[in-house]
């Protein structure tokens, strides 16, 4: 550790990691100390010194086999600091940027910047110093780390925003680079860096070149980054780009196919991408090599007649259930290329079954290497890894187009350390110095006069309600940064409860307001100025603010043309989300001076109940998720060391509604129960046959009552009479009885059997069967007309308070009665993510069991179908969300009447 601690400047957390690994120190008796001074490798040295001086070890552990913490207990609050914290101007902007990027040197002037701490001579010498202890691959790691970090130097020289000292310091660490050195793996580490290097500034682009970004009219030459890549992709084939947002990834892609010469004769070059992103694709297409022939959604193409590079670009849509045309289009015309494009779309998840896009895609890769073996892949996404380790390996799968069944994706670190060292090995990562030009504004709202409000929530508050009530104070100060002048940008974690006022306050200022949600993008085009035809929009038709959801994270390029400023309404979930959002406006080809973020953000001052002043704060605890960068993904994905694994943001919404509680006073909750009012009747086995049936045809009768009427007349009925309800379940709970299979509790089964922690929306709960036996740590969130206990929310499930995009997995459990039922399908396509989950389950006699039917309406709700099985009487079907909106018009589900 003393020999590590003189290179913590010139190695990656992840480096030293893999050299504690392999000289077996993380399994040691030291493990929890050396564990703890990873996370923070700048206190290697204190560390070292201390322990010379005998002082008392750290605590502490992350060693060998360690998991992450888990999710907390009931009564442990700590989660992620829940007092929370007003973010300064200095942590917005240092939240955006690269963690590595050089830091200003106070004493030159705020345009210097002090030369990084990388030194070219350490970086090499540690080479000699390590790398002699550790195994083929981890040696491999090393030296592509290693190089990696020689790149950042050469990424800074290339970037043109730094003074001429520093020029020529970054100039004077590469030259060292031409030196050849004496030790094997030190050398090996240079000759792959100047292999790189020489490579990469050798490339010319094609003579057709005419790249012109933004407004720009004269031709731009690529970037190192993208010329770095086209390099890699020429010599290697098969290529991750991980680069950050904005850096410039659709350009590397182009400029490799031109450079491959790939599309000419029976060849194609192929990109698979999501679908809002397709116009920008055929757009920087066509910027790039004006005789490009280009095809876009479409599996049929036809290409115009003439002698440029025929392109195809379709969005992940087209895959499912087109494997047969897919086939047949490879077949006809050589793959020179593929191009996935924010190939996180298709990552496959521990236990959830894949995608259709996912197995369709994978098809794809298989036939097009087999049709080409020489063809060339690559995949780019600056968020590799988002939710769990299976889903990285799924990717670097589809890349390299083998079976990685050797990375184990247990959660813990090692797993997450080895896949990040598969990402350096494969691929590169560049962030742009977000920072740079960032002119952050927090604005601190005091809002006190809203806790009676907030604590009415109850005690599982779900995190939209909580912003939508915190929201109305956020209004006035939204509205003031929209006056200055120019575009902007207010993203929203959520859309029910906030889209709306949001855009009634920018009208009533006489501002012009876009939308680009999950199911509303054509704000898009109006801000931007230009149809996805390229045709000018007209001024009456143009927009001031564009308000985005989620939606508008990835993907989404062309807003920093016209927008200098973003707002957030409300927070993002974790960094990665935020500095994907901010990279929408900062990033190649913003033309101002400076980029403001503005973040209005909520507080109240409580004195407690022995007079101590405390301080909550929604906005700060979520504030607190964003600047929590150790996180598992960001191991796998940056290579540091995890600190702690966020909790679901429903469980942080629990928890800061129960430390407010405590906050405010120590009082015993007390809840008023209702007496029972169910009186005894007969025993079943005593009931003669004549009432057994009047028992059972009771059954039939309230069934087909609720099933012929509109939920929201089904809905008030039983909230002024609930023993409807309570009688209904009653009578079900006996039908029950005869069952070989109950849908809830196979559900509950499902859900049971190692599928990782997830967010389940279950629709039409009933008394609970399916919560109560779900064993394994998953969220329930149960909804149904009449409340069984405290911890159902009432209300019809057609439209739950739940907002877009917000569950994992939406249960519909034999709960398809009332006349509007497709509502309940349609409302489980608004709350769940593309790719979310739909579990349906059905009596046969309802809806049958015939595959093509089911996915023909399905596919009208926005649905892929993936599996149906029949199991007794019923019919249980599991469907994906796709990109699709759901029809207006859409074919019934239900067959006819339901006989159960």
């Amino acid at each position: 550790m003393a020999d590590l601690a003189e290179y913590t400047d010139s190695m990656t957390p992840a480096m030293m990691y893999a050299v504690c690994q392999q000289a077996g120190v993380l399994s040691s008796s030291k493990s929890d100390v050396i564990g703890k001074a990873l996370a923070d490798p700048a206190s290697l040295k204190d560390l070292v010194d201390s322990s010379n001086a005998g002082d008392r070890e750290p605590s502490g552990s992350l060693g060998e086999g360690t998991e992450p913490a888990a999710d907390p207990a009931e009564d442990d609050l700590c989660v992620l600091d829940p007092e929370g914290h007003l973010p300064t101007a200095a942590e917005v902007a240092e939240a955006a940027s690269d963690p590595e990027a050089p830091t200003v040197d106070p004493g030159s002037g705020e345009d210097s910047f002090a030369l990084p701490a990388l030194n070219v001579d350490d970086i090499l010498g540690m080479g000699e110093k390590f790398f002699a202890s550790v195994d083929e691959d981890t040696v491999d790691f090393l030296t592509a780390a290693a190089a990696g970090q020689i790149w950042k130097l050469a990424y800074r020289l290339d970037s043109g925003a730094i003074a001429e000292t520093e020029r020529v310091q970054l100039q004077a660490e590469l030259d060292k680079t031409l030196e050849p050195r004496a030790d094997q793996y030190s050398e090996g580490i240079r000759l792959r860096f100047r292999s790189e290097y020489e490579q990469a500034l050798a490339i010319v682009p094609p003579a057709n070149w005419s790249f012109k970004p933004g407004s720009a009219t004269a031709i731009v030459s690529p970037n190192l980054m993208q010329r770095h890549v086209a390099a890699q992709v020429i010599t290697r084939r098969r290529v991750g780009n991980w680069s950050g947002t904005g850096a410039g990834k659709t350009v590397s892609a182009i400029l490799a196919a031109g450079l491959l010469e790939a599309g000419q004769g029976d060849g194609i070059l192929l990109v698979v991408c999501p679908n809002n992103v397709v116009a920008g694709w055929v757009g920087s297409i066509n910027n790039c090599y004006p005789n490009a022939r280009v095809a876009q959604k479409t599996l049929t193409p036809v290409w115009k007649r003439g002698s440029g590079p025929r392109w195809l670009v379709i969005n992940y849509d087209r895959l499912p259930g087109n494997e047969g045309t897919l086939k047949q289009l490879i077949g006809e015309n050589r793959i020179d290329m593929l191009v996935i494009d924010e190939v996180h779309y298709v990552k496959e998840r521990e236990n959830v079954a894949p995608s259709q896009r996912r197995r369709v895609l994978s098809g794809v890769a298989v036939e097009a290497a087999k049709s080409n073996p020489n063809v060339a892949v690559l995949g780019m996404s600056a968020t590799p890894v988002v939710n769990d380790l299976h889903e990285a390996r799924s990717l670097l799968e589809l890349i390299e187009g083998v079976q990685l069944d050797d990375i184990d994706t247990a959660k813990n670190v090692p797993n997450a350390m080895r896949i990040h060292q598969y990402l350096t090995r494969v691929g590169s990562r560049w962030m742009p110095d977000y920072s740079a030009n960032l002119a952050p504004v927090t604005v601190p709202l005091d809002v006190s006069h809203r806790l009676d409000d907030v604590l009415a929530l109850g005690p599982q508050p779900s995190p939209s309600a909580l912003d939508q009530i915190l929201l109305a104070d956020k209004l006035d100060t939204i509205v003031a940064n929209c006056r200055s002048g120019g575009k902007t940008l207010i993203y929203t974690q959520f859309v029910t409860g906030i889209v709306e006022p949001l855009t009634e306050a920018l009208q009533a200022a006489g501002l012009r307001v876009g939308l680009f949600t999950g199911d509303d993008k054509d704000g898009y085009a109006r801000f931007v100025g230009r149809w996805t035809n390229g045709d000018a929009v007209p001024d009456e038709g143009r927009v001031d603010v564009l308000i985005g959801s989620e939606a508008i994270s990835t993907g989404v390029d062309g807003l920093q043309h016209v927008c200098d400023t973003l707002i957030f309404a409300t927070l993002p979930w974790t960094h990665a989300n935020y500095q994907q959002i901010v990279g929408r406006i900062h990033r190649q080809g913003q033309t101002a001076r400076t980029v403001k973020v503005v973040i209005p953000a909520t507080f109240a001052d409580i004195t407690t109940p022995d007079g101590a002043e405390q301080q909550w704060s929604w906005c700060g605890q979520r504030w607190a998720r964003v600047e929590m960068k150790e996180s598992l993904s960001d191991c796998a994905v940056d290579g540091v060391v995890p600190k702690g694994v966020l909790v679901s943001p429903t469980e942080a919404a629990r928890a800061s509604l129960e430390w407010l509680r405590r906050l405010k006073d120590d009082e015993v909750q007390t809840s008023i129960r209702k007496p029972l009012d169910q009186l005894l009747g007969e025993d079943v086995e005593r009931m003669a046959p004549a009432a057994k049936i009047r028992r059972y045809s009771d059954l039939s009768a309230v069934h087909g009552a609720w099933a012929s009427t509109n939920s929201t007349v089904t809905h008030s009925r039983l909230a002024e009479n609930p023993a409807e309800w309570r009688r209904y379940h009653d009578l079900y709970t006996e039908a029950r009885r005869k069952w070989d299979t109950v849908p809830a509790y196979e559900f509950a089964k499902w859900l049971n059997d190692g599928r990782r922690p997830c967010v389940v929306a279950d629709l039409g709960c009933g008394e609970m069967l399916l919560a109560d036996r779900v064993t394994s740590g998953h969220t329930i969130l149960p909804f149904d007309h009449v409340a069984f206990d405290d911890r159902v929310t009432v209300c019809d499930i057609a439209a739950v308070p739940l907002d877009d995009a917000s569950v994992d997995i939406a249960i519909l459990s034999l709960a398809l009665m009332g006349k509007n039922h497709a509502d309940y399908v349609r409302e489980a396509h608004r709350i769940l993510p593309v790719d979310g989950h739909l579990w349906l389950c059905e009596p046969t006699s309802s809806i049958g069991s015939d595959e093509t039917h089911l996915r023909e309406v399905l596919a009208g709700f926005g649905f892929d179908l993936y599996r149906v099985q029949v199991e007794g009487q019923f019919t249980f079907v599991r469907a994906i969300k796709s990109d699709n909106a759901p029809q207006d018009v859409t074919a019934p589900i239900k067959m006819g009447p339901n006989n159960w």
